[in-house]
């Protein structure tokens, strides 16, 4: 609602003032009246260097499914 008041009195007085008067943070104004940018792509994830090597995941894997660690 008090966007909406900003934004008609803006050609009148200007954004800055406009905001003044209605007590709207004049980056608010700026901000709405961007076009909304599109998603950044996000980057492949990098594996840790303390990461257990494929050979060393599998013996894990292969003691967690032992006798031991069965319910």
């Amino acid at each position: 609602m008090m966007e909406q008041a900003v934004e008609e009195l803006t050609p009148i007085v200007g954004t800055r003032p406009a905001c003044r008067a209605f007590g709207v943070a004049p980056a608010t104004m700026y901000r709405r009246r961007r076009p909304p940018q599109p998603p950044k792509p996000s980057k492949p994830r990098v594996p840790s260097a303390r990461a257990l090597s494929p050979t060393e995941r599998q013996a894990v894997i292969e003691e967690l499914h032992s006798e031991r660690f069965v319910d």
